[in-house]
């Protein structure tokens, strides 16, 4: 009988063991609230081509219209070619495109006033 009592003493025990252990759910890490980066497409430099070379166009930050040349400077973003007065003005763009073109015409305007194009 006492055999018994130890045998059924054990088994209550592997349940109750079995039960706690297995009635937890498993903990999953807490969801990390970083954000998935975006991937931003970036400005590259570009040489004009010699498709290019001798097109009428204006310049991407003040509106200036000229013709593009061998040494001109230019940049591309997103599959579209931009063509800038100096390096100053192409560097800005390349570091901030979307700056440039977010930027409402009347301010563009107000830069080619002052500007000594």
């Amino acid at each position: 009988m006492k055999t018994w009592k130890l045998l059924g003493l054990g088994v209550l025990a592997l349940a109750l063991v079995l039960f706690i252990g297995c009635g937890k759910a498993e903990e999953k890490p807490a969801a990390d609230p970083t954000p998935e980066p975006v991937e931003v497409a970036a400005a590259v430099d570009h040489t004009p081509t010699a498709e290019e070379i001798g097109t009428e166009i204006t310049c991407a930050a003040c509106g200036m219209a000229m013709t593009v040349t061998e040494t001109m400077p230019a940049a591309m973003y997103e599959g579209q070619t931009y063509f800038f007065c100096n390096a100053e003005e192409k560097a800005a763009f390349i570091a901030d495109p979307a700056k440039l073109l977010t930027t409402p015409d009347s301010v563009k305007t107000e830069v080619e006033e002052g500007s000594t194009h």
